[in-house]
C-alpha cells in the first residue's frame, strides 16, 4: 500500500482539506506512517482514526495523525516531506 492510497482514505472525510502521509523510518515506510492533516475542525482527529480502522489494514493505520495549518509544498505543488518529518523528530 502506498502513502497515496492511505491519503485517499483521509480524503473520504469531508473534514479533511489536505493531507500528506510520511514514512518516518524510510521514505515509503507506510507501516511507520504519520499523517499530517489540514482539517476544517481540529477536534475531528478521533473520527479520522475510526475511518482508518474501517478502511485500512491495521499495519497501515498511521501511528499518529497530526493536525497542521498547512502542508508545506514547493512552487510546483509537491509536498516538502523533509519539513513534515522535522515536526515529528
Amino acid at each position: 500500500m502506498t502513502p497515496r492510497e492511505i491519503e485517499d482514505v483521509f480524503y473520504e472525510s469531508p473534514e479533511v482539506l489536505d493531507v500528506a502521509v510520511v514514512g518516518i523510518d524510510e521514505p515509503l515506510a507506510t507501516e511507520n506512517a504519520v499523517a499530517f492533516v489540514v482539517l476544517k475542525d481540529k477536534d475531528k482527529i478521533e473520527t479520522l482514526f475510526e475511518l482508518c480502522k474501517t478502511k485500512l489494514p491495521p499495519r497501515y493505520i498511521p501511528k499518529k495523525i497530526i493536525p497542521v495549518d498547512f502542508i508545506p509544498k514547493t512552487k510546483t505543488g509537491k509536498v516538502v516531506f523533509s519539513e513534515l518529518k522535522e515536526m515529528v523528530l
